[in-house]
C-alpha cells in the first residue's frame, strides 16, 4: 500500500468539518484535512442490566473491562449462567462466538460423554481479512511462540511457487505462506497465509492446531494435485528436513 501514509501510534483528538486533529506518537499536535473519516476503535460490551444477576449469597456476575468473565466451558461464576460470543471479550469473531455458543448449548444439555469434551481452544481460532490479497492465520506468531518460551522453527514459501497458484493468480500475485513449529517436538504453532484463496484454507491450520499435529504429520499426508493447500505441506516439509538435518549433526 505504498500510496497511503500511515500516522500510527496516534490518538486522534477531534474530528471537525476540516478534517482530523491528533496527537502523534511524539506527543505534537497535528491536523490533517480530510473529506472522508472511517472510525474503527473497537467494541465494548454491553452489560446493562446485568448487575441484577446474583447468586444466593448475593453476589454478582463476574465483569471485568474487556466482557463478562468465563471460563473454557464458557461458565459464569454464577451457577447456571452461560456468556457466549463478543460479550465474554474473548474472540471478537463470528465464527467464535458460533463456537462458544455450541459450547455453552452442550453444558447446559449434555450429551455423549456429559459436555466433558466441549471446552474453548482459543489458539486454534482461525481469523481471515478479506482484502485483496486476503490473509489469513491460526495460532502464534513467530515473535508469540519465541515469547511463550518455546524454541521456534518456522519456514515460509512464496505462494507464486505453487503451481495452481501460479497459474490461477500470475507471476506478479504476492502471496506467502509461513509456517511456525515448536523445535523440539514439530508441533504446529502457528500458520499465517497471505495471497488469494486463504480463507478457504486456513480451516486445515485450525484442525492442524486443535489436533497438536506436529510437521511431520502433515508431511505424511497426501494433499490433492495441483491445488493451492500443497504449499502448506511443503512448508512442513521444509521445516521437517531442518529438524532431521539438526538431529543428525548433534
Amino acid at each position: 500500500m505504498k500510496s497511503v501514509n500511515f500516522k500510527l501510534g496516534c490518538r486522534v483528538d477531534a474530528i471537525t468539518d476540516e478534517g482530523e486533529a491528533y496527537t502523534d506518537a511524539k506527543g505534537g499536535q497535528q491536523k490533517i484535512p480530510a473529506d472522508i473519516v472511517l472510525l474503527s476503535v473497537g467494541r465494548r460490551p454491553n452489560t446493562q442490566g446485568l448487575e441484577k444477576l446474583k447468586n444466593s449469597q448475593g453476589f454478582g456476575l463476574d465483569i471485568a473491562r474487556s466482557g463478562i468473565i468465563v471460563n473454557e466451558r464458557m461458565q459464569t461464576n454464577l451457577p447456571h449462567v452461560y456468556a457466549a460470543g463478543d460479550v465474554t471479550g474473548k474472540s471478537l469473531l463470528a465464527h467464535s462466538a458460533s463456537r462458544m455458543a455450541e459450547v455453552a448449548v452442550e453444558q447446559m444439555f449434555p450429551m455423549h460423554d456429559g459436555g466433558k469434551s466441549a471446552a474453548m481452544r482459543y489458539e486454534a481460532i482461525p481469523w481471515v481479512v478479506y482484502s485483496l490479497p486476503e490473509a489469513a492465520g491460526c495460532g502464534m506468531t513467530e515473535q508469540e511462540a519465541r515469547a511463550a518460551g518455546f524454541k521456534v522453527l518456522s519456514s515460509s514459501m512464496q505462494m507464486r511457487a505453487n503451481g495452481r497458484f501460479l497459474a490461477e493468480y500470475g507471476k506478479k500475485a504476492g502471496g506467502l505462506c509461513k509456517v511456525i513449529a515448536d523445535a523440539d517436538n514439530g508441533r504446529i504453532l502457528g500458520i499465517h497465509l497471505l495471497g488469494g484463496a486463504c480463507s478457504e484454507m486456513i480451516h486445515s491450520a485450525s484442525a492442524f492446531i486443535e489436533a497438536e499435529l506436529r510437521v511431520q504429520d502433515v508431511r505424511e499426508m497426501i494433499f490433492p494435485h495441483p491445488t493451492i493447500s500443497e504449499v502448506i505441506k511443503e512448508v512442513c516439509t521444509a521445516i521437517d528436513i531442518t529438524r532431521n538435518q539438526s538431529r543428525a549433526t548433534a
